[in-house]
């Protein structure tokens, strides 16, 4: 969200609600304050819910500081975790008050991720959603070799009209000085399914001759 669109949408609302009992609060770089519920930071983005527009996203470096009245995990990019509440002045800028450190100062740009104690971190729900999608895809390629299954088996069951054919039978002759008598025959057959189709076929003649040759003078 640009600073431009925020400070339209914030300029519809009460930047300050001095009725919440327990609420987090982002304070921007132009002074403007919101108040909500921290959800996460992640990739250079907070996400921060709120009474009057929802879901919003935030660019980190588009804030100034971050309080919190929840207790946050912090996850720095050295690969240590913090867990306290996020603290915030102009004089002190940000930082987190531990229970076992104290207050301890951080920077944002030092922050690879932050969520709320007993929430899944980003990289657990990113995790999640990758083997979410790697079962759905199991699934689907389950459900396609069940289908194939299936129709194999469909295919090798013959049905009662798989086979066809027909026959041919032809019979010629000639007379003259000798007399010849020819058969010719012909045979196909074909299996078809819907899997496959077999095409067989035979072919054949018979010749006789019958009489005496003449001579001739």
């Amino acid at each position: 969200m640009s600073r431009a669109s925020l400070f339209a949408l914030l300029s519809t609302v009460p930047l300050f609600i001095a009725n919440s009992a327990v609420a987090d609060r982002v304070h921007l770089a132009d002074g403007s304050l919101i108040e909500g519920t921290l959800v996460e930071a992640a990739g250079g983005r907070l996400r921060f819910e709120t009474t009057f527009a929802g879901m919003i996203e935030i660019d980190l470096e588009a804030l100034a500081g971050l309080e919190s009245d929840h207790i946050v995990i912090v996850s720095l990019t050295s690969g240590d975790r913090l867990v306290g509440r996020l603290a915030f002045d102009k004089q002190q800028g940000q930082g987190l008050s531990s229970a076992s450190l104290g207050r301890l100062s951080i920077r944002f740009d030092d922050v690879a991720a932050l969520w709320l104690e007993g929430a899944q971190s980003p990289e657990e729900l990113a995790l999640q959603e990758i083997e979410e999608a790697q079962a759905r895809q199991i699934a689907e390629l389950e459900e396609q070799h069940s289908q194939e299954v299936a129709q194999l088996e469909r295919a090798l069951v013959t049905p009662e009209k798989a086979w066809s054919g027909r026959t041919q039978l032809g019979l010629s002759g000639a007379r003259g000085n000798t007399d010849r008598v020819a058969l010719n025959g012909k045979a196909s057959t074909r299996r078809e399914t819907d899997f496959d189709r077999l095409d067989l076929s035979l072919a054949g003649a018979l010749l006789g001759k019958t009489g005496k040759k003449r001579k001739m003078r």
